[in-house]
């Protein structure tokens, strides 16, 4: 995203669109993402809309956040572990790749070389 940007003033960081999450979210899921085979291929094509709209929708924050913190909630701690299952953690890191892929490759030579990393990354993962 940060390619794209140019600006001949300063911007407050607070009026940044790019400081929220929220915002980050819905730009790095655009519609691009649901286009290739290989995230609905490891996840189903279900799943994958579900989460995309999460994070269009704002609502991947909260999940991202279960995932990170433990809180207090209801006199009771609820830790990550606890929160998020192995399949929905497996599920957000799949799709944080492909949109991490879909966004760099192809600019440069080095984004292409990087693509491979990220192809195995991904395959590694599909397959947890």
């Amino acid at each position: 995203m940060g390619m794209y940007r140019k600006s001949a003033e300063a911007v407050k960081r607070s009026k940044d669109p790019l400081y929220k999450h929220s915002e980050k979210h819905r730009i790095a899921v655009g519609p691009t993402v649901a286009m290739g085979h290989r995230l609905q291929s490891a996840i189903g094509e279900a799943r994958m809309n579900e989460l995309i709209e999460l994070a269009r929708s704002g609502g991947l924050i909260g999940v991202c956040e279960s995932a990170l913190y433990a809180e207090q909630q209801n006199n009771k701690l609820n830790v990550p572990r606890e929160v998020i299952s192995p399949s929905t953690a497996r599920d957000m890191l799949l799709l944080a790749v492909e949109a991490f892929d879909d966004c760099l490759v192809g600019y440069t030579a080095r984004s292409n070389d990087l693509s491979n990393q990220t192809d195995a990354i991904f395959a590694h993962w599909k397959s947890a």
